[in-house]
This record gives C-alpha cells, sequence and structure tokens, in this order.
C-alpha cells in the first residue's frame, strides 16, 4: 500500500489561520513550531531553518479549536 504524507507551507498555514479569525504572522508560526506550541509541524535548524507543517495534523488542530458559527438563516453550522 502507498501512503503519502501531505504537506504545506508556513504561509500556507499562516493564512489558513488568518482565514478562520486566528490573528497571526508567518513569522510567529515559525515561531510557535520552533517552541512546541504547534505541533503540527517541525523546524530543521540549519544555516536557513527549514519548517514543515503536516497538513493531517493541522487541519485536526484547527477543528479541535473552531466554534460554531452561525449562517445567515442565525442557524448554527
Amino acid at each position: 500500500m502507498k501512503t503519502i504524507v501531505r504537506t504545506m507551507t508556513v504561509t500556507e498555514a499562516a493564512k489558513a489561520m488568518r482565514d478562520a479569525g486566528i490573528r497571526v504572522s508567518e513569522e510567529r508560526v515559525r515561531a510557535g513550531i520552533e517552541q512546541g506550541i504547534y505541533s503540527w509541524g517541525d523546524c530543521v535548524k540549519m544555516r536557513c531553518p527549514e519548517y514543515t507543517v503536516y497538513q493531517k495534523l493541522f487541519y485536526q488542530w484547527m477543528k479541535e479549536q473552531a466554534e460554531p458559527t452561525e449562517n445567515e438563516e442565525g442557524e448554527t453550522s
């Protein structure tokens, strides 16, 4: 069985977080990954640090943080 690990960039993660209402910058995402606050990413410290955001873990985390919102008719979705 072939498997694939989907990743995303720090830029993509920060944009998704902002779209969900989280005030965050790319710099803050990088710092959070380095400090172990965001468990959905890794940083390999080299001359220029390399960041990997694991898409599945990221969206699981986003789902855990989310609250229901009201649609235009006032119904909770």
